[in-house]
């Protein structure tokens, strides 16, 4: 499980151990430091400085990590992350995402946060595949690489035996704290995030979830603002969710345009309404995540909403992104890394799910096993299509060069055998 390891006050070189991160005298000392230093993590013992940024957060102070520095932290310190060459982070350039001069990062979205001032301004982005395979990298960011981002930097995509147990709320609160230390714009993504949140059990009364959601919302309806919300999809129902169904023009009148967008958590989100044109590329993108929620599995949305003038209590939908996940919230790409998932969490292994955000032609493997002692990729090979079957090639010559993976590689081939091969002994035990 995540660990948490001596921290040095740049400035005074003073260390605090893990027992003395709380209290008067830490508080204190991040209060003096903040604005004209940085905090060094002591995980490794090798004399290169590990910097983290200290921020403050209304009135209590979090650390960001510097870009490109998660990966040289030991592996389970709480402030590691794989690199960009392990995910497809790698798929943007340093004007899409990139260090930001308070620590943390900052990004470039591809539909902004403000509201287009003018109406002849284009607020429709062309209608592009899901993951693209262009070569080149990209200078924006859509929603489905900030979701993936925010999975990715809360750590959400790792799991250890040890790993604590999340629920929507829990998931939401991690997010909130990363969203925190991401800025877009003059903004940080939090003060435009609806997130998950449920109804208080007490009469006249919010929960703090609740409440946040609400403030957000007034906030983002004076500002003009395309907020942007995350949140569980409602369990499947084939009466309500018609638009989600395997035919979601059947038995629909050909005058129905637009279809309620039901959420899990809903508490302080505006009723999400979803027009048939984003309806119609959705199934095209995400059949395998639509497929998932209809036979109830976990999927999460995000979306980026315009709240309606005549009534803010009514949003509709700009853009939308989905996310297949284990009942671990662990992201998955389909039905077998499921099962492949749920194998490696009973044998109590450690390993990361890597985010592929939004590119497709990059190889990094739907597994790393984090208890080789190296890197250790694992796939699932499951498609039969001429295309897929060369890309997999690609990869069974990609995985076989030693110098880059010592310890091999593992994968399962639905069309060799349809039961999981026996996983690789650990080297180690748990994540290190």
């Amino acid at each position: 499980m995540s660990k948490i390891y001596p921290i040095e006050i740049a400035e005074t070189q003073t260390i605090f151990y893990p027992q003395q991160q709380s209290g008067q005298r830490w508080n204190g000392a991040l209060e003096r430091a903040h604005l004209k230093t940085y905090a060094i993590c002591h995980c490794l013992a090798d004399g290169n400085e590990r910097k983290l940024a200290i921020k403050r957060v209304k009135s209590s102070f979090v650390f960001a990590r510097y870009q490109e520095t998660s990966h040289h932290h030991r592996h389970n310190c709480q402030f590691y992350g794989q690199s960009r060459t392990q995910s497809g982070l790698q798929g943007y350039t340093r004007e899409a995402v990139r260090q930001h001069s308070e620590g943390g990062l900052a990004i470039t979205l591809a539909r902004g946060l403000q509201a287009p001032r003018t109406a002849n301004e284009n607020d429709a982005p062309p209608d592009v595949p899901r993951h693209e395979n262009r070569g080149g990298r990209r200078n924006t960011m859509r929603l489905g690489g900030l979701l993936d981002l925010l999975w990715e930097e809360a750590g959400l995509n790792k799991w250890h035996p040890a790993k604590p147990k999340y629920w929507d709320l829990r998931v939401g609160t991690a997010l909130l704290r990363e969203a925190e230390k991401i800025h877009v714009g003059r903004l940080t993504l939090d003060q435009a995030l609806l997130l998950p949140a449920q109804r208080s059990e007490k009469s006249n009364s919010k929960t703090i979830e609740h409440q946040r959601n609400l403030d957000v919302l007034e906030y983002g309806s004076k500002r003009d603002l395309r907020l942007i919300a995350i949140s569980p999809l409602a369990r499947f129902d084939p009466i309500r969710d018609t638009w989600g169904g395997r035919n979601p023009n059947a038995g629909m009148p050909e005058q129905v345009q637009e279809y309620q967008l039901r959420v899990g958590t809903p508490y302080g989100m505006p009723t999400l309404m979803l027009d048939a044109a984003r309806s119609a590329s959705l199934q095209r993108s995400y059949d395998i995540e639509l497929a998932a929620w209809r036979n109830h599995k976990k999927v999460y949305a995000i979306v980026q909403l315009a709240l309606r003038k005549t009534n803010p209590k009514v949003a509709d939908i700009l853009d939308i992104s989905l996310l297949y996940l284990s009942e671990r919230f662990i992201p998955l790409d389909s039905s077998y890394e499921g099962e492949l998932e749920e194998a490696l969490v009973e044998a109590q292994r450690s390993f990361i799910k890597p985010m592929r955000y939004e590119i497709e032609d990059e190889v990094f493997p739907d597994f790393w096993l984090q208890d080789m002692g190296c890197e250790y990729p694992l796939e699932v090979f499951g498609m039969t299509t001429d295309t897929y079957r060369e890309r997999v090639a690609q990869k069974r010559t990609h995985y076989a060069d030693r110098e880059k993976y010592p310890g091999g590689w593992w994968y399962w081939d639905l069309l060799e055998r349809r039961d999981i091969p026996v996983l690789p002994a650990p080297v180690v035990l748990g994540a290190e």
